[in-house]
């Protein structure tokens, strides 16, 4: 009898100690898994800007989808994965985890959802917006000599264009009533002369990038500088 009841107590044991274990088993299965969304923007940025390319109108966006479960990455080529950029279905199809598009106009916010469909019995979606934004022009400010006063040199640097590079942008400089201008490599330093003018002077310059490959492409920096 005591056996028995020794036995009972042992199996009873072992039953509970194994339901414990298996918990996070199970709730590590049953847990969602990760959606991992990430997207690239085709507009220029400096090499040495460490931030990340954003879109302007036009600009060529890739997105692209993976899935995580259990810590490994999961095969999508079976699974059928439908885009929705904007508002309007684009692209579905087998392993369809990369999408390009087109940032399209008078939008603050690029909208993109992904869904990947039947997997384990159902649909799962994720929803991503990539804000818009305009090209710019930024002027740096350097002395060139170690007396300030004698001269200064600006230096321009643009910024989301969709441009290859550089070379494919003018400038215009405008300081004091006068202008400089010419393609990117030639004009984008200007030296500004500080002699016969008054220490503290307050001077205004504007300079304005325009794209040779879209002309609508512009932008416009001013700045007050002060010799």
């Amino acid at each position: 009898m005591k056996r028995m009841f020794l036995e009972r107590n042992f199996i009873l044991i072992s039953t509970v100690l194994a339901m414990i274990i298996s918990l996070p088993l199970i709730a590590a299965a049953q847990a969602s898994p990760e959606f991992m969304l990430t997207w690239h923007a085709a507009s220029y940025v400096p090499p040495a800007y460490s931030g990340k390319a954003l879109p302007i109108v036009n600009t060529k966006i890739t997105v692209a989808v993976s899935l995580i479960s259990a810590g490994k990455f999961v095969d999508l080529s079976r699974h059928e994965i439908r885009w929705v950029i904007n508002d309007r279905a684009v692209q579905t199809g087998l392993g369809k985890q990369e999408v390009s598009f087109a940032a399209e106009p008078l939008r603050a916010l690029q909208k993109v959802r992904v869904t990947i469909q039947n997997y384990n019995g159902g649909n799962i979606s994720h929803f991503l917006k990539i804000p818009t934004v305009k090209p710019e022009i930024i002027i740096n400010r350097r002395a060139v000599n170690t007396n300030p006063l004698l001269e200064r040199q600006l230096e321009a640097t643009p910024f989301f264009f969709n441009i290859p590079d550089p070379s494919y942008l003018t400038l215009v400089w405008s300081l004091g009533g006068k202008t400089a201008s010419g393609p990117f490599a030639s004009a984008k330093l200007l030296e500004v002369g500080t002699a016969g003018i008054k220490p503290g002077t307050l001077t205004n310059i504007k300079l304005t990038a325009s794209s040779l490959i879209n002309s609508r492409e512009q932008a416009t920096k001013l700045i007050f500088l002060k010799i």
